[in-house]
């Protein structure tokens, strides 16, 4: 019998074994050890309550939230320090940091960022002298010099989308407010409770708060790109990193989040009042000393009924502005989704039509509508119905702009109006919130939940009501056709 001769010797065999029992060792290693690994992060240095670096100290609402990623990732989360938030985003792009804890997302920072889902969402504010005239939005700041501050989203926002404003850049937000109260600028624009903290810290009580500012942060964390990625030692790619931040994002609990808001926006202001005492020379008659005394304490004991009715008065104030703020977002917002709600929806629609009439710029309007919600509540209780409308609304949010406006307009019904946005290029955002719902289940319900859409651009002429009208006929088309599609009003013509 002819004896075969193997094509490797069984030396080399072994060695090659080897060294593939090594690789997928370190392999194994690499990603057991992944979770010691370490990161550096920076923060804006001056913008409290948010966060702000106190004694080299991160501090602020940011903080407990790192310290939550922190727990629940694994990872050593160390902080880059820098002296203002500028020079924050520069470490981003050379690589001295690999993430900016709070963040809105811009399409400028997209470029160098990847970005986590939002974890804290918050009001922006327009600040002027005491008594100026309520401001509804950027339209009606013709004439009116604003100030930002640089780097911040609303430095490229209204740079983009507001173009005739004249703005003035500072790089503190305290800075911005304080050109306002010396006549430098007309308004500043802020975040609600930075403002709100910088007013009363500092006695600004010459300025008020004259409006809403859009668009509101949604804050987020942004991860480099590089990261991953040439030199850098880190194992993960950015998008890899940004995954695994939102899953730690999801685990954290509501209780907490209203913790973390508690802690930091639950602020005190005491005034202090130094009382001198003074001295009288000893050459002083002993009659003229003994009145003396007497007078200051009268004076002390009337100072201190004053000191406590203005620490009374303070608290009073501190809680009519917290229920004032709660009452705000209440009379804006759903209770159940989040979104805004139908009132405010409509003033927006009607500043929309206004804005259309003035600058012949497109806007469409989009209805979306859950398909078979009722048979849902039916089948699964009103529970599981609300559960589906949070779950729809949050995808929902994901899918669109900045720059969109999404309101939860009744029952199963949702409302988006999309500014500079044409019927084309809404119908695009509409197909994306429908494929990703399609995709999407909700324990109990084991089959995908669909939505139909109907869509319309304004048109010359066209009131809300019109408007409306063409897009929820639309939607009409779009449920006598079979349902989960989007149907636009140029397809109906």
């Amino acid at each position: 019998m002819k004896r075969t001769t193997p094509l490797l010797p069984n030396k080399y065999l072994r060695t090659i074994f080897a060294l593939a029992l090594c690789w997928l060792c370190t392999i194994a290693n690499a990603q057991t050890n992944s979770s010691h690994l370490t990161l550096s992060y920076c923060i804006d240095p001056d913008w409290m309550p948010y966060e702000a670096i106190r004694n080299g100290e991160h501090v602020g609402i940011s903080s407990d939230y790192i310290s939550l990623l922190a727990a629940s990732t694994g990872y050593q989360l160390e902080l880059f320090i820098t002296k203002s938030w500028q020079e924050s985003l520069e470490s981003l792009a050379r690589g001295d940091c690999d993430f900016i804890a709070m963040l809105n997302k811009t399409p400028a920072r997209e470029r160098t960022m990847v970005f986590t889902d939002t974890f804290f969402t918050a009001s922006n504010v327009l600040v002027a002298k005491t008594g100026t005239n309520v401001v509804h939005g950027y339209d009606a700041m013709d004439g009116k010099v604003l100030a930002v501050v640089r780097g911040y989203r609303h430095d490229e926002y209204i740079n983009r989308y507001y173009p005739h404003i004249p703005l003035v850049q500072f790089d503190t937000e305290m800075a911005a407010i304080q050109a306002v109260a010396d006549g430098h600028a007309d308004v500043a624009v802020g975040s609600l409770l930075a403002v709100n903290s910088l007013i009363y810290t500092h006695g600004l009580n010459s300025l008020q708060v004259i409006g809403l500012a859009q668009p509101h942060d949604m804050l987020r964390i942004g991860v480099s790109r590089r990261l991953g990625q040439g030199t850098s030692t880190f194992p993960l790619s950015s998008n890899e990193l940004v995954a695994r931040f939102n899953t730690a994002i999801a685990d954290i609990s509501e209780l907490q989040h209203v913790q973390i808001y508690r802690k930091w926006n639950n602020v005190k202001y005491v005034e202090r009042t130094n009382y001198r005492v003074f001295l009288w020379p000893l050459a002083s008659v002993l009659l003229i000393l003994f009145g003396v005394i007497w007078r200051n304490r009268t004076v002390a004991a009337h100072n201190l009924k004053l000191t406590r009715a203005n620490a009374e008065l303070e608290r009073l104030q501190e809680q009519l502005v917290e229920k004032n703020r709660n009452l705000e977002f209440l009379s804006i917002h759903d209770p159940l989704t989040g979104l805004y709600n139908r009132n405010f929806m409509l003033q927006r629609a009607e500043e929309a039509v206004n804005a259309f009439e003035r600058f012949k710029l497109p806007v469409s309007l989009i209805v979306m509508d859950v398909d078979r919600f009722k048979s849902i509540n039916d089948k699964f209780g009103h529970s599981v119905g609300d559960r589906v409308l949070v779950e729809i609304s949050k995808l929902a949010q994901r899918s669109l702009r900045e720059v969109d406006i999404v309101s939860r307009w009744g029952g199963e019904e949702f409302l988006v109006i999309c500014p500079n946005t044409d019927e084309k290029e809404a119908s695009v955002l509409a197909e994306r919130i429908r494929s990703r719902c399609e995709a999407n289940t909700i324990p109990p319900v084991q089959v995908p939940i669909t939505c139909s859409f109907g869509i319309a651009e304004i048109q010359q002429g066209d009131d809300f009501s019109s408007w409306f009208d063409n897009a929820d006929k639309c939607l009409l088309r779009a449920k006598s056709e079979g349902r989960n599609r989007v149907v636009c009003n140029d397809d109906i013509g």
